[in-house]
């Protein structure tokens, strides 16, 4: 088993990096971020965790703040923003991980209605980032196994194995 901690300054700056138009912070197990739309900017959390399946981020919808909407606007505003986290999944992720070969189906987003509020959820398939994983050497097939959220950084476990390899027959 092999275990990677990535800390939170480490997170953010990546996160900065990879979308700078976007103020996202790591911090207590959580996404901190702020997005500006027409409306004004809006902050929200974002609460990951991981199933056997798939890493889950899910957005509770209840904890969306904006400065400037007022509160008969803030469901306008949820929707509004919903749209453009589904939309930027689409325009800008989705290419990206076709060209990096892994399946479109590796992320996938949804809203749904739970007894504590709507939520957005973004999908993330552990089973095909493992596909991938495994098809990246010739030799050795590497696994995400578990992906621990802890409050100031996160920990990705994973295996590495050693492939079946044909043995040559003589005649």
């Amino acid at each position: 088993m092999i275990a990677l901690t990535l800390d939170a300054p480490f997170i953010n700056s990546a996160m900065r990096q990879a979308l700078p138009d976007y103020r996202l912070e790591y911090r207590d197990g959580c996404l901190l971020a702020s997005v500006p739309l027409s409306l004004g900017t809006v902050s929200l959390v974002v609460v990951p965790h991981c199933t056997a399946t798939h890493l889950v981020f899910i957005l509770p919808f209840q904890e969306v703040r904006s400065e400037k909407a007022p509160a008969f606007l803030l469901a306008t505003l949820v929707g509004v923003l919903w749209g453009s986290i589904s939309k930027q999944i689409e325009s800008r992720l989705l290419p990206k991980i076709r060209d990096a070969g892994l399946s479109p189906d590796t992320v996938t987003s949804q809203r749904v209605n739970t007894p504590d509020g709507d939520t957005g959820q973004i999908l993330v398939s552990l089973e095909a980032i493992n596909s991938w994983l495994s098809q990246r050497h010739p030799r050795l097939s590497a696994h995400v196994s578990e992906v621990r959220f802890e409050s100031d950084s996160v920990e990705i476990r994973s295996g590495l194995s050693r492939k079946a390899t044909k043995s040559a027959t003589t005649v």
